[in-house]
C-alpha cells in the first residue's frame, strides 16, 4: 500500500536545519515556561494605613506608671 507520491512528497531536513528547528523550538518552549513563570510576580507597593494602636510612647507612659 505505499504510494510513490507521498515519499516525494515528504519534506527531509539536512542536519543543519534540524538543528535549526530544534534551537527555535526550543527558545519557544523557554519563552513559554518563563511568561508562566514571570506572570503575576511584580510588587505592587500599597500606602500603610494609620495604625489604631496606641504609639509608643503612650506605652511607654503606661508602662512606667
Amino acid at each position: 500500500m505505499s504510494d510513490s507520491r507521498l515519499d516525494r512528497q515528504r519534506f527531509v531536513a539536512d542536519s543543519q536545519k534540524g538543528d535549526e528547528i530544534a534551537s527555535n523550538a526550543l527558545g519557544a518552549k523557554l519563552e513559554r515556561a518563563l511568561g508562566r513563570r514571570m506572570s503575576g510576580q511584580d510588587a505592587v507597593f500599597t500606602r500603610r494605613s494609620p495604625s489604631r494602636s496606641p504609639k509608643l510612647s503612650e506605652k511607654m507612659e503606661v508602662i512606667a506608671a
